[in-house]
């Protein structure tokens, strides 16, 4: 989440307003995601684990002799 901060403000260092204002707006986006992200990397785990699989397989059958 972005938020403007004036180029006086930048060079003077004066961030901690922008970066405390930019959290609080994000906040509930970043915890959707995070929840999204979680339920979703159960299920791309399962999907590596097989893909792996087929790929050993694959190699297994490539590497047997005639």
């Amino acid at each position: 989440m972005g938020v403007e901060l004036s180029r006086e403000a930048y060079e003077a260092g004066e961030w901690a307003g922008a970066v405390e204002e930019a959290w609080m707006k994000g906040r509930d986006r970043k915890r959707v995601r995070s929840e999204l992200s979680a339920a979703g990397g159960a299920r791309r785990s399962q999907e590596g684990k097989e893909m792996a699989r087929k790929v050993v397989e694959w190699v297994e059958k490539w590497r047997r002799p005639e």
